[in-house]
C-alpha cells in the first residue's frame, strides 16, 4: 500500500504527487513526500516489540504507524483534537470511557477506521500483534496513565 497525498497548493489548486513534487501556480516546489506503508508493515512483521514510525504531520497531528503488541496500551487522551485510528494488520479492542465513567468497547478490524473525540480516555487491547496508522494531535494536549483514569 502506498500513501499517496493530496494538498491543496496555491490556494484551492490540488495537484497529485509526482515523482518531481508539487509545483504550485508559481512554480516554487513544495516539501511533498511519498511513504510505502506496505514496506513499514513488512519490517514491522519481524518485531516482537512495540514499535513507531513518523509519517510526518497533517495540520496540527503527528501521522505514524504503530505496531502494537499482545496487550493493554496505556489509557490516553487527547484534549485538543480527535484521535484518527486506521487497522492495517490484525484487529484490536479499544475501550472508550464517557465522563459519567460507563464506557463502550469497540472490536476494530484490519482496514477499519475509527475515530477517538477529543478529550476521551481510550485504551488497546491487542490479542495479537497489530498496525495502526493514526493521526494523533499534538503531543502538549495528551495525557497517559497505566491506571485507570476514573479508579475503576
Amino acid at each position: 500500500m502506498h500513501v499517496h497525498i493530496e494538498a491543496h497548493v496555491a490556494g484551492s489548486f490540488k495537484r497529485r504527487c509526482r515523482a518531481s513534487g508539487y509545483r504550485s501556480v508559481e512554480g516554487e516546489k513544495a516539501a511533498v513526500r511519498t511513504y510505502d506503508v506496505k514496506a513499514i508493515r513488512t519490517r514491522f512483521d519481524g518485531l516482537s516489540t512495540r514499535a513507531n514510525e513518523s509519517l510526518g504531520s497533517f495540520n496540527k497531528s503527528s501521522l505514524g504507524i504503530g505496531r502494537y503488541v499482545v496487550g493493554k496500551s496505556p489509557w490516553e487522551r487527547h484534549n485538543n483534537g480527535d484521535e484518527l485510528l486506521i487497522v492495517t494488520d490484525g484487529h484490536v479492542s479499544i475501550e472508550v470511557l464517557e465522563g459519567d465513567g460507563s464506557s463502550n468497547q469497540f472490536m476494530i478490524d484490519e482496514g477499519s477506521l475509527f475515530v477517538v473525540p477529543q478529550g476521551r480516555w481510550h485504551q488497546l487491547t491487542a490479542t495479537a500483534n497489530v498496525n495502526i496508522m493514526y493521526a494523533s494531535p499534538s503531543e502538549d494536549g495528551v495525557e497517559r496513565t497505566r491506571e485507570h483514569p476514573f479508579g475503576n
